[in-house]
């Protein structure tokens, strides 16, 4: 199973790559090397916003649920759908509210993933959902996320000291770069 991730360059060209998940829990735990997540959190805390900032300085954009390829547009098409959705918990001030988030994700045996998201204020749980069909199209994978999505919030919301952020999941849902030294990753979650 692999993730993708996609950075679109100041001129606009698409950069793509896949990670298994595994590797791309072992690339979270350090910064890039030029800092670029640790910046974007110190532009957070200092302007309160990023929307300027992400537009002058590209960051990654995880997709979770699916592994895409590129045509010779630079489109991205779907090429394995890995039944991955992402639920985002965020408005955490401080850091006992993250890793309070982090441990109860993991009384759940449905959490492969949980770490601090970009911004530094939030946690992303990664959760494996049944995806049913092996192979399905991309229009199928976005309502399986979809659904998965409203389930599985349905089921952290009892035990999470904080909410759900509400989404209408898809293939195409993304977060920005995270950064967590110590990431929690279960490779046998069901």
């Amino acid at each position: 199973m692999k993730i993708s991730l996609v950075l679109r360059n100041k001129k606009n060209a698409l950069k793509l790559s896949a990670k298994t998940l595994e590797s791309f829990i072992g690339r979270i735990m350090t910064d890039t090397k030029d800092g670029a997540v640790s910046r974007r959190r110190q532009y957070l805390a200092t302007n309160g916003d990023t929307e300027s900032y992400d537009r002058q300085i590209p960051s990654h954009l995880i997709y979770p649920s699916v592994e895409w390829t590129k045509d010779a547009n630079d489109n991205l098409q779907m090429q394995q759908f890995n039944g991955i959705v992402a639920l985002t918990v965020d408005n955490l001030l401080r850091p006992e509210d993250l890793q309070a988030v982090k441990q109860a994700a993991q009384i759940l045996h449905y959490t492969l993933a949980a770490f601090i998201g970009p911004s530094g204020r939030e946690v992303i749980l990664l959760t494996k959902i049944d995806g049913g069909n092996p192979q399905p199209t991309e229009e199928e994978a976005d309502t399986i996320c979809l659904k998965g999505h409203k389930l599985a919030a349905s089921l952290y919301k009892g035990i999470l000291p904080g909410p759900i952020r509400p989404e209408e999941a898809s293939t195409r849902s993304c977060f920005r770069m995270p950064l967590d030294p110590e990431p929690y990753y279960n490779p046998k979650a069901m």
